[in-house]
């Protein structure tokens, strides 16, 4: 456990540094996962417009409290994961803020950041996404999500599960969900082979295991678009068979979808601190930030400084 903290409290130094040369906020953010993967892992430092991040992946709160107290306060901002992968992180968002006494504490699903790049990456590079079909294999918490969001985007989509039954009932209610303007549907499908077969989009989203085969390559569209949604889930000769199709094949790079999670947690507290309330300027009460008032109130853009 001391080198994990040792690790972190290097890291979050480096990113401290980075940070006061690029006039950023520094960050570390707390990542869990349930993967098979027994180690603590630490990804790559994240950079956006407005802040250097450290990253660490963890499996149990313990790790959590050794890394929460080792950068305490060698960054502005500790990003907390709180949607729990495994029972053994239940009660780590609590652990941490115990923790940490001089950083300010946020919370973020990281999941959905995930679920908002792989959208907008696929949105962006198909363009118009009526009529086109788009397999979701791996119909778990990130692809079921994201299959709403294509549904309502236009696009037919068909998911697939190991477990059928659930695969079956999310169809169903992912159909129920969506808005009811959309006129196309989220299917299921037994096999992940029969779900491709005439995709324009195939994303994968196994956990860290290969499931797509050349044949489901073969079943694509070609000139389609195949994402590596969960790292290292298509096979070396499907790689090199997609590339003599004419198919693109991607890793899912989340830091655009990251960047705009950070951007909205940052936004919404300088909205809390500076912007959202009631006062009086000139002894006329106002209101901003959504603050609903009294009759007679006046809205103004921003309650510490109305402009």
């Amino acid at each position: 456990m001391e080198d994990i903290a040792r690790k972190a409290k290097e890291i979050a130094l480096e990113v401290k540094n980075i940070a006061r040369k690029t006039n950023r906020r520094s960050m570390f953010v707390i990542e869990n996962t349930a993967g098979v993967e027994k180690r603590v892992i630490f990804p790559p430092i994240r950079c956006t417009s407005n802040v250097v991040a450290g990253v660490v992946v963890i499996r149990r709160v313990s790790e959590a409290r050794e890394i929460a107290r080792s950068v305490d306060g060698l960054v502005d901002i500790v990003l907390v994961d709180v949607e729990i992968k495994n029972k053994a992180l239940r009660g780590v968002e609590k652990i941490v803020r115990k923790e940490v006494t001089k950083s300010e504490v946020f919370t973020a699903k990281l999941n959905d950041m995930t679920v908002e790049a792989a959208d907008a990456l696929i949105a962006q590079l198909i363009g118009k996404m009526s009529g086109k079909r788009v397999a979701v294999i791996g119909a778990g918490n990130i692809g079921t999500k994201l299959a709403l969001k294509l549904v309502e985007r236009g696009a037919n989509v068909i998911i697939t599960r190991r477990n059928k039954e659930k695969a079956k009932k999310i169809a169903k209610l992912l159909n129920i969900i969506k808005t009811k303007g959309t006129s196309s549907r989220v299917t299921w499908s037994p096999n992940n082979l029969k779900a491709a077969t005439g995709a324009d989009v195939v994303i994968c989203f196994a956990p860290k295991m290969p499931v797509i085969t050349s044949e489901i390559v073969k079943a694509m569209n070609s000139n389609g678009l195949l994402i590596d949604g969960g790292i290292g889930t298509i096979y070396p000769d499907a790689i090199k068979l997609a590339g003599q199709r004419g198919i693109s094949v991607l890793r899912l790079d989340m830091r655009a979808g990251f960047a705009g999670g950070v951007t909205t947690i940052l936004e919404t507290s300088n909205l809390i601190k500076y912007i959202l309330g009631k006062g009086s300027a000139a002894g006329i009460p106002i209101v901003a930030g959504g603050f609903i008032g009294d009759v007679g109130d006046i809205i103004v853009d921003n309650i510490s400084n109305p402009m």
